[in-house]
């Protein structure tokens, strides 16, 4: 992991939802002094939030299609054994989410459902809960948020496939690590840039693995509401690209391996790929207040002799309520 400074700290995320103060010094001021961020998982039984998720797709770039859809639920936490279970309830479908198409409405919907999952004490992800269970559960919130409104669709492969374990698991894993799983144990000083890289697969490349390059930091303190003063809560930064040495070497190969390919076929020629999650949370007990998340993918190939560009940006907002 290497360290280098950050200069200076934005506090994007922060702004965006109004949690700034009278009494909130400068980023710049936060940075002249040392100021180590300890985030450390905290959660107990009792814990409750009224969870609400809010998501934007934007395909293009013509014709432009956009889709947006939300999900609210009710988050509980109680003990189970040696660890803690996070339980959903309570899911409710936001209505820009139903003006949809049928396939958005289900990705919708089965985005904001969480399925109950089990945690260690020191905030380790440890695996679903009552898979059966979930998926029964789930199943039928899907059929009752649908109606019979399917037009003729049939909704049931896409349903299987939102409802497998493979995808539940990734579902849990990416929400637990925007909130507690990247984050736990780290030491971050505010004003600084750390970066590290890790392999990961890329979906559009058919699952080969890429190195991945990764920026973290700790932008500010922040209230955690709006209208508060206090800042109790911390703002943390994630940003995440190809390495564009390693990236250079497995496009080089996957184009090759299409060069055979019939010349109506799409080959793709080249790949943009940027991720980023911001994160309002509370550093002691790492209890979150926000987090949005961005995903924007430029894909360019050749078609039929011509050149294609398609891309996709992908933003989920998420909320929580504590009373």
């Amino acid at each position: 992991m290497t360290l280098k400074r950050k200069s200076p700290p934005s506090m994007f995320l922060a702004i965006v939802l109004g949690l700034t103060s009278p009494g909130l010094s400068s980023a710049q001021d936060q940075a002249e002094q040392v100021d180590t961020v300890r985030p450390t998982f905290g959660w107990t039984a009792g814990h409750t939030a009224r969870v609400t998720s809010q998501s934007l797709r934007i395909r293009g770039p013509e014709p432009e299609v956009r889709t947006e859809g939300g999900f609210r639920y009710l988050q509980s936490v109680s003990e189970e054994g040696d660890y803690l279970r996070v339980r959903a309830s309570e899911p409710q479908l936001l209505a820009q989410g139903r003006q949809a198409g049928l396939p958005a409405r289900i990705q919708g919907a089965a985005s904001g459902m969480m399925p109950d999952f089990l945690v260690s004490r020191s905030g380790e992800l440890i695996g679903l809960y009552d898979l059966p269970g979930v998926q029964a559960r789930n199943r039928d919130i899907l059929t009752a948020l649908l109606g019979d409104e399917t037009a003729g669709q049939n909704p049931e492969p896409l349903i299987e496939q939102l409802l497998s374990e493979a995808h539940l698991t990734s579902r849990v894993v990416e929400v637990w690590n925007a909130v507690v799983g990247s984050w736990a144990g780290a030491e971050l000083d505010i004003g600084w840039e750390y970066a590290m890289d890790a392999r990961e697969p890329i979906p559009v490349l058919q699952g080969a693995e890429v190195l991945m390059n990764y920026v973290v930091s700790a932008n500010g303190r922040v209230p955690c509401r709006e209208g508060e003063t206090t800042m109790n809560c911390v703002e943390l930064e994630m940003r995440s690209a190809p390495d564009p040495a390693d990236f250079a070497i497995l496009l080089e190969r996957f184009m090759s391996q299409s060069a055979d390919l019939p010349p109506d076929a799409f080959s793709i020629k080249g790949i943009e790929l940027e991720n980023s999650l911001i994160l309002i949370t509370e550093p002691d007990t790492l209890v979150p207040h926000a987090y949005r998340t961005q995903r924007f993918l430029s894909v360019t190939g050749m078609e039929n002799g011509a050149e294609k560009t398609s891309t996709q940006f992908d933003q989920t907002l998420v909320q929580y309520s504590y009373e």
